[in-house]
Order: C-alpha cells, then sequence, then structure tokens
C-alpha cells in the first residue's frame, strides 16, 4: 500500500512537472514573459506612478475615490488618497484608505509557477490559467490569492489583452466579506511593460446577513516611470 502511495505521488509530481515545461516552452516560443500579469501589481518595485479613479456603485450609493501611487514614498505610504466624493478626505478617511492599500511588507504581485495550466491555444489567442503566490501580493490585491486568474495573451501582437479572475471561496475585500467575485482586468503596453488599464469588479457581499451586489470600476491613467 506505501508503495502504492509513492509510485501515485511521484506519477502526480511528473505528470504536474511535465506540465509545467510545456507551458514554460510555449510560453517562450511565443515571446510571452512570465511577469506579464504580475507586472502591473509592484509595490516595493514599482517604478512607474499613476492615478487611480475607483467607483463603487452599491444600491443607489456611488462613491468615487481619487488617489495616485507614488513608487520613491517609503513602504507603507506609496498609495495616496487626494479626494473622497470630490472633497478633501478626511483624517479617517486617509486612515480607512491606507489601511486597506498600503502594505507594510515588500510585495510585487508574484504568480507561483507551479500553477500555470494551458486552457486553451489557438491561432490568435493562448490562454493560461494561474495563482498568484499569497505573501508576494500588495495588501490591495491580497485577495487575488484566493482566486484563479485566466491571462487572455493575443499571439499574434504578443500582448497580454486580459485577465479574468473569479473567487474559490469566500474573500475578504477592504471590509467586505465577498462570496462572489467576477474581475475583469484590461492592460495597455507602457515602457514595455503590461500595466492595468482598467479593472472592473462584480461582488456579491454579506452585510449584517444579507446578499448585497457591489460593483466597482478602477481606471488607471498618467503612467510616468519616476525611477
Amino acid at each position: 500500500m506505501k508503495n502504492l502511495v509513492f509510485v501515485v505521488l511521484v506519477l502526480a509530481f511528473v505528470n504536474g512537472y511535465s506540465q509545467k515545461n510545456e507551458v514554460f516552452e510555449k510560453m517562450e516560443e511565443y515571446g510571452i514573459s512570465r511577469d506579464a500579469v504580475g507586472h502591473g501589481l509592484k509595490d516595493s518595485d514599482a517604478t512607474h506612478a499613476f492615478n487611480l479613479k475607483t467607483t463603487t456603485i452599491n444600491g443607489n450609493k456611488t462613491e468615487i475615490e481619487i488617489c495616485h501611487f507614488d513608487p520613491i514614498q517609503p513602504v507603507g505610504s506609496k498609495w495616496i488618497l487626494d479626494s473622497h466624493n470630490g472633497n478633501k478626505p478626511t483624517k479617517k478617511q486617509i486612515k480607512k484608505f491606507s489601511k486597506s492599500h498600503n502594505s507594510e511588507s515588500d510585495a510585487n504581485g508574484r504568480v507561483d509557477d507551479a500553477s500555470w495550466k494551458i486552457v486553451s491555444d489557438d491561432e490568435t489567442y493562448f490562454v493560461l490559467s494561474f495563482k498568484f503566490e499569497k505573501e508576494s501580493l500588495p495588501k490591495k490585491y491580497q485577495f487575488l490569492a484566493d482566486c484563479t486568474g485566466t491571462a487572455h495573451f493575443n499571439k499574434k501582437t504578443k500582448t497580454l489583452e486580459k485577465a479574468t479572475f473569479v473567487n474559490n471561496g469566500p474573500l475578504h475585500i477592504k471590509f467586505f466579506v465577498v462570496t462572489k467575485l467576477d474581475m475583469l482586468v484590461t492592460y495597455e503596453q507602457v515602457d514595455g511593460n503590461f500595466m492595468i488599464a482598467v479593472e472592473t469588479m462584480k461582488m456579491t457581499v454579506t452585510l449584517l446577513d444579507e446578499q448585497i451586489d457591489i460593483a466597482e470600476k478602477m481606471e488607471y491613467s498618467d503612467y510616468k516611470k519616476v525611477k
């Protein structure tokens, strides 16, 4: 029985290893970087400053936050809230924003190499599923560690066009407990890197024992290399 278990484990390892090699060989053949989907999630090693507008729709309530990211600032202070619903943010709003955005550790959005799997490969698109290493994610994106991502690479243009994420179980996003998440990320090329252009999230959250649908749109702009 022990020998059988050992054989099964060895076969599983070999199979997983061969699948991983196949993915990496295809990525190299198509000129696709393994770091493409994680580059826009860098905090400590980020080289670009940018602005971000977040619009959250919760029933009849709409909330708009304008903030910016400054990679020159020390760890824990890189995300800065500029306005809340068109007004100068209060100390309470700044504290709440910083708590949900600013990481106190070196975080740089790294994909778990063992998680890459080929979803489809046709004439135009090479589609892969993947998962992020939790300890590598900035605070704002730590929920992605409990999601499965799917990256859509255009083989003809050698670009990462979009990524989608769905949750594998309940998540904590900001101050919500999310039972269902559908997230779409589109990208733009900036200085040869794939940076996030727009994120849209549709979430079902539990609040006071009720299920509530929330939509959030995040628009990134004005990427500037500063270091």
